[in-house]
């Protein structure tokens, strides 16, 4: 598939997504992704990545 440069994902999509992706270890690759599937790819793994980062704030406050 052929991505045209107005549907390339902008560089801050990119960066959430890897961000995302290194809380829940995800190894799917987000480079070859145009700007809605990446967005939609987004959406999907937001939810998960959230409910790591609230565990992960959970155990902090404990320590503190």
């Amino acid at each position: 598939m052929k991505i045209y440069p107005f549907d390339k994902p902008t560089e801050k999509q990119i960066e959430y997504a890897q961000y995302l992706q290194s809380y829940i270890q995800d190894d799917t690759s987000i480079t070859h992704m145009s700007k809605d599937e990446l967005s939609s790819y987004i959406k999907f793994i937001k939810p998960q990545a959230e409910e790591v980062m609230d565990e992960l704030r959970g155990h902090v406050d404990d320590v503190w």
